[in-house]
């Protein structure tokens, strides 16, 4: 019998590397096959929605809107997937430029105004001025939304969530607070790996994928940057922070690939869809 901590064989290992390429490629293909329908569904959806296919009854225009956040759903669910290939495939591009980070983040804050309001939570901010990161800005406004649509999404009526940036050294601090449902030791552990939803007595069932944040870990540190979160407990509400490089004077557009295998999507696929069957 081998030893308890033998290495693995040639042969394991080699097995180990085809069966995450197949999981990566199964991921990638059921992205690229579910994205196919979309454009259409959304076209159709918006005729029907315009009133072009004649006009709605109150009972239809409620089914429509069902439809509606449920496409919503699936779409996030597809875009998230079709990043988790390129990460585990080493193909997630990377074009950081020197960014103003207050205007990332007013955009975020303009975008989460109004659902946050409808969630009746208070929205608040504190961003130290010239803040200018080196940063791929389409990807740095997806961390954000990532952060605060989770603020949203577990901070009960009533609560505040709250967005400050700072500098610290040679980065910007960016720190997403909320009042909301707060995290056990184990469910911190859980946060920032792939399908790794979280919930409980006081989370309710999980909503998403579980993608947002392991998405949101590997964005920060191909910028190289890190990502945290403090917690206090249940109840007690929740501190994501992550750092991003400042820029530096002078300096150019840098384009980066994604080139060391992010903590691994492949195994916590493979275990969802175990769930799932």
């Amino acid at each position: 019998m081998p030893a308890k901590d033998a290495a693995p064989t040639r042969d394991e290992v080699e097995e180990l590397r085809r069966m995450h390429l197949l999981t990566t490629n199964l991921i990638n293909a059921a992205a690229h096959e579910l994205s196919t329908p979309l454009t259409p569904i959304r076209l159709q959806l918006h005729l029907l929605k315009e009133g072009v296919r004649g006009k709605l009854t109150p009972e239809q225009r409620w089914s429509l809107e069902v439809v509606d956040r449920n496409f919503e759903r699936l779409q996030t669910f597809v875009k998230e997937l079709l990043d988790v290939a390129r990460l585990e495939a080493q193909r997630l591009p990377i074009l950081m430029q020197p960014t103003d980070l207050a205007s990332v983040l007013r955009e975020a804050l303009e975008t989460y105004e109004e659902p946050m309001k409808h969630a009746g939570l208070t929205l608040k901010s504190h961003v130290e001025p010239d803040l200018v990161v080196l940063a791929d800005t389409r990807r740095l406004i997806q961390v954000v939304f990532n952060l605060l649509n989770n603020a949203l999404k577990y901070t009960p009526s009533g609560g505040t969530v709250t967005i400050k940036a700072a500098r610290s050294g040679h980065n910007a601090e960016v720190a997403v607070m909320d009042t909301g449902k707060g995290l056990t030791q184990d469910q911190r552990g859980k946060l920032f790996t792939a399908f790794g939803q979280i919930y409980g007595p006081d989370t309710g069932a999980p909503t998403g994928a579980g993608l947002g944040l392991f998405i949101t870990r590997n964005i920060v540190e191909l910028h190289g940057g890190q990502i945290s979160v403090q917690s206090d407990g249940p109840g007690r509400g929740s501190a994501f922070t992550f750092t991003i490089p400042l820029a530096r004077k002078g300096e150019h557009a840098l384009a980066v690939q994604s080139a060391q295998p992010p903590a691994s999507a492949a195994e916590g696929f493979s275990r969802r869809i175990r769930q799932l069957v």
